[in-house]
């Protein structure tokens, strides 16, 4: 969103921060939002193959969610037996040989100061 457009007020990411510090009123926030269309129409129910974020459950107070909803505990694997010896956390690598390290960097562009393709006068046509 460019600076230039007037809803950059009302973007969700910076809007509290424009309240809390009166470069935005509450009422005006209020009437933008009155303002806005109602998209109720696009959402897709879970059922019928919509993403259920749940966000729904958030605004569900928790008393109400029904414990059906919510995903059975896994049952927790038993622990490994412990070993004698650890095993190396990295495994061990062999140094590259002498022939395969890296061609070093290209010398630098030798240009003079103050010339080049971006010194001197401008050239006009």
């Amino acid at each position: 969103m460019s600076m230039s457009d007037p809803n950059v007020r009302f973007d969700l990411r910076t809007v509290k921060r424009y309240l809390d510090s009166g470069r935005l009123e509450k009422a005006e926030y209020e009437a933008f939002l009155s303002k806005l269309d109602d998209a109720a129409e696009n959402i897709t129910e879970p059922e019928e193959g919509g993403d259920d974020d749940g966000f729904e459950d958030r605004m569900t107070p928790a008393s109400e969610r029904s414990k059906e909803a919510a995903p059975a505990p896994a049952a927790a694997a038993p622990a490994p037996a412990p070993s004698a010896v650890a095993p190396p956390l990295v495994p061990p690598v062999a140094p590259p040989a002498i022939g395969d390290a890296p061609a070093p960097p290209p010398p630098p562009l030798e240009v003079p100061i103050g010339k080049g393709p971006n010194f001197g006068p401008p050239k006009v046509d």
